[in-house]
């Protein structure tokens, strides 16, 4: 794994020209000590030795409670895995980005200030998945590119590793690790809202759009409360 430091947003602007047209995918994680594994293998689940029927038995309650808000109704189990992921429930998936500064927004877009990440991995190094096989009989780590069934799926460019082995922290020899100094998170967070990459355009919707607000009306205002001294 080759590792580089980012420390401005010109820096930022570097790496995104140096992979060009080279079909990569990326990934932002909002603290440099993160293990790259699916949300799943960080559960106390995922080390039971019934780990895999837990998981089973977590996505098929989630499909069939999540019928009447999900429109259309997705036809696979890799549709539902992947409505699944993007609402929260833990999974083998790992989210990526087929664009660059959407991975960015990911990174920065937490408040509390520390060293961010940025992960750059080849496409094509990877099978895309058969989804004729179930998602939880996979022999090695592939690629899903899902159809726009999320509109957050869509405005994120989005697209997902599967892990065989979703405790297992995920590594390869051409996957690209960019460390943002800390002291650079604020000004690129700044920078890659300027170009249109935050709350509001990432998460279409009225709740997206509160957010943003939130963030750019509210922050930094006093709260002046008389309960306290």
């Amino acid at each position: 794994m080759t590792i580089r430091r980012i420390s401005s947003f010109g820096d930022l602007h570097a790496m995104v020209r140096g992979y060009g047209a080279g079909h990569y995918i990326f990934r932002g994680e909002p603290g440099a000590s993160f293990k790259l594994r699916p949300k799943y293998g960080r559960s106390a689940a995922s080390t039971r030795s019934d780990a895999r029927g837990i998981e089973v038995a977590a996505m098929d309650a989630f499909a069939r409670r999540g019928v009447p808000y999900v429109t259309p109704t997705p036809v696979n189990k890799w549709e539902w895995l992947a409505i699944a992921q993007h609402y929260g429930l833990a999974t083998r998936l790992l989210d990526w980005t087929g664009n660059p500064l959407v991975a960015a927004y990911f990174a920065v877009a937490d408040r509390p200030i520390s060293e961010r990440v940025l992960y750059a991995l080849p496409r094509y190094e990877f099978a895309t998945v058969d989804q004729s096989r179930s998602p939880f009989d996979l022999e090695e780590v592939v690629v899903y590119e899902p159809s726009h069934i999320s509109t957050r799926i869509a405005a994120q460019a989005g697209l997902f590793t599967v892990h065989h082995r979703p405790g297992d922290v995920f590594a390869h020899p051409k996957l690209d690790r960019w460390v943002i100094d800390e002291d650079a998170v604020i000004d690129l967070s700044i920078e890659i809202d300027k170009y249109g990459f935050n709350r509001a355009t990432l998460f279409p919707g009225l709740e997206g759009i509160a957010s943003h607000v939130n963030d750019w009306h509210l922050r930094g205002a006093r709260r002046e409360d008389p309960d306290t001294v």
